[in-house]
């Protein structure tokens, strides 16, 4: 906050130094009491010495309080001196208008003030500090013109307490603020201040516009080399479903030609391949870099391995995914081929003819952990030969996928369960 407005003055100062005033003049006016007590009285312009009135200072203090509306044993003003009526009327209705002006000002600027619309208010504690001292002054002018006729004397005394103690409030307030109203800058200098700032913008703002300009044309080259490297993507993927099609279409006619056995043998590679071309028939309906939905994907690997397994297998598969669960490209690749691995096992070991047959897949809400399995007779795993080809092949995708392996296996079937490495 700068200095212009930033107040060191808090309103319990100026209210602690009235009070301290009220009561140093009351405090004063009974010290002086002791010392030069009234002992004279006048009438008619004579004036004579009086008998002191019994009691103490404080019982002087205590009578004023006490008779502060009494208006008996002292003459009303206009009876008091030589008063002529147009002396008299023209000093009561001065005192008057006074009274009403000073009553007005004060009420004007609370109403100025209570409509502005920015909440900041500058000078707050001084000008109700002058607002206060503004209406006490038209109280006393107030209490002068009521003195013609009804002599409250002690009231006027009160009033005139309040307003020298305000007053001189009103003063200190006005020395602490010193700083910042000598520090408020005139026309000329707001005016120059504003053409400085403004000068400091605009130099501001064709910067950022020589910046906004810039990044447009670094934003452009990189959306064209975007395009560009989505066209490549699209076209290396293209290529690459086509080569493997092509790489399909020549095993399946090679295996019609060969004996049943060799044929058998050589489908787990045509289920291989098939798995990566259906990934990449994924990769090319998403956009570069996007995550592939797992589910989708799984149901077209199973509907794909389903139609190359012996017809007379009845295999009722289950495929329990969250819709929202996906993966990177690269973890659906190697998620798909051991899919295929173990679904060509399964075909070849676990399922029978005749008999109902079932295939899981399943992921946790998370995707930390995948089970996929079947209903055989399950085997000894003490007896898995960790050298053949496919339990080599599983290992080498799972750990791609960044995952550990764990084979379950009893007379109810087989589990491979996947969880993510921590």
């Amino acid at each position: 906050m700068t200095r212009e407005f930033f107040s060191p003055l808090k309103l319990r100062v100026p209210f602690l130094i009235t009070l301290l005033l009220i009561l140093l003049i009351l405090g004063s006016g009974l010290v002086l009491t002791i010392f030069y007590p009234n002992d004279t009285v006048c009438f008619s312009g004579l004036c004579v010495s009086k008998p002191p009135i019994p009691g103490s200072p404080l019982g002087e203090l205590n009578s004023f309080f006490s008779n502060l509306l009494k208006v008996s044993g002292r003459p009303a003003r206009w009876y008091c001196g030589s008063w002529t009526g147009f002396e008299g009327w023209t000093f009561v209705i001065a005192d008057i208008i006074t009274f009403l002006s000073y009553f007005g000002i004060p009420s004007y600027l609370i109403f100025v003030l209570q409509r502005r619309k920015s909440k900041y208010i500058p000078f707050r504690v001084l000008l109700w500090l002058f607002s206060f001292f503004i209406l006490f002054c038209g109280i006393t002018h107030l209490l002068d013109a009521i003195i013609f006729w009804y002599p409250v004397y002690n009231l006027l005394i009160l009033v005139k307490v309040f307003t020298a103690a305000i007053s001189f409030s009103t003063l200190v307030a006005a020395v602490i603020e010193s700083g910042r109203l000598l520090s408020l800058k005139g026309p000329e200098e707001l005016k120059r201040l504003v053409e400085v700032r403004t000068q400091e913008l605009n130099e501001v703002n064709k910067q950022l516009a020589l910046e906004i300009e810039t990044r447009k044309k670094y934003e452009l080259e990189l959306k064209n080399q975007l395009d560009l490297n989505k066209q490549m993507f699209v076209e290396t993927h293209h290529r690459i479903k086509n080569n493997l099609q092509v790489i399909l279409n020549m095993l399946d006619l090679r295996l019609r030609s060969l004996p049943p056995e060799t044929s058998r043998s050589i489908k787990p590679v045509a289920m291989r391949i098939l798995s990566i071309s259906k990934l990449h028939d994924k990769l090319l309906q998403s956009d570069v870099g996007e995550k592939v939905n797992i589910k989708h994907f799984v149901y077209e690997i199973i509907n794909s391995l389903s139609s190359v397994i012996d017809d007379d297998l009845d295999v009722n598969t289950r495929i329990d995914i969250n819709e929202k669960i996906t993966f990177l490209p690269d973890n659906a690749l190697n998620f798909g081929l051991v899919i295929s691995e173990i679904y060509m096992n399964s075909a070849k070991h676990a399922f029978k003819i005749g008999r109902e047959n079932h295939f899981f897949i399943q992921i946790s809400e998370d995707g930390g952990l995948i089970e996929i399995g079947d209903n055989g007779s399950g085997f000894d795993i003490r007896s898995i030969n960790q050298g053949s080809f496919g339990m080599m092949l599983i290992d080498t995708f799972v750990n791609a996928m960044n995952g550990e392996l764990e084979i379950l296996s009893d007379e109810q079937g087989t589990r491979f369960i996947i969880k993510e490495k921590v």
